[in-house]
């Protein structure tokens, strides 16, 4: 973790025109900041194996099940507003020493290779598992057997949907910047 003040991602700065951009950003750090409640239960999950299970030396497949549901849906629906708060995986070392312009290029590129790619294919697949788990009746755990297990397949798609949202932002910032604008233009 980076205890150091936290450096200011292409196109951090607030401008006329990026208005729209920060409400973009904003409703996706909103979205992300409720699912993080998610960690509540998930934690509660947890402790309840523990204590269920630890006398009788059992598994607690239930409690077990909810808990990999609730990591599931806290990780794809937080994944938008980490990228917004440029709390995404980087190599710190490296990015520091680059110039504000040699960063955005590394976004640019990096969302053409790796991200537009991921999130196609997640959002293509996705909803269609969640509609095929729907027509199932597929059930979950987390609602003690309802059929409601599309809810957390849909999830994920919805999740990865905000995290491409947030990475368009980024590359417009990004390409502002490459075009001349002043860092957050």
């Amino acid at each position: 973790m980076n205890d150091g003040p936290r450096r200011r991602r292409p196109g951090a700065a607030a401008s006329p025109r990026g208005g729209a951009l920060e409400r973009i950003e904003n409703a996706v750090r909103l979205i992300g900041l409720a699912a993080a409640l998610i960690l509540i239960p998930l934690m509660i999950a947890v402790r309840a194996t523990e204590i269920a299970t630890r006398p009788w030396n059992v598994a607690g497949s239930l409690f077990n099940a909810m808990e990999g549901e609730l990591f599931i849906l806290f990780a794809f629906l937080t994944l938008g507003a980490a990228y917004v708060a440029d709390a995404h995986v980087r190599v710190d070392v490296l990015a520091e020493r680059f110039s504000a312009r040699t960063r955005a290029v590394i976004d640019l590129v990096g969302l053409v290779v790796f991200v537009l790619p991921f999130g196609a294919i997640v959002l293509a697949h996705g909803g269609t598992m969640a509609r095929l788990s729907f027509e199932d009746g597929e059930r979950m755990a987390l609602t003690f057997g309802a059929a409601t297990r599309w809810l957390m397949i849909g999830a994920i798609p919805f999740g990865v949907g905000l995290f491409l949202v947030a990475a368009l932002c980024r590359a417009v910032r990004s390409w502002r910047l490459l075009r001349g604008g002043a860092e957050g233009a």
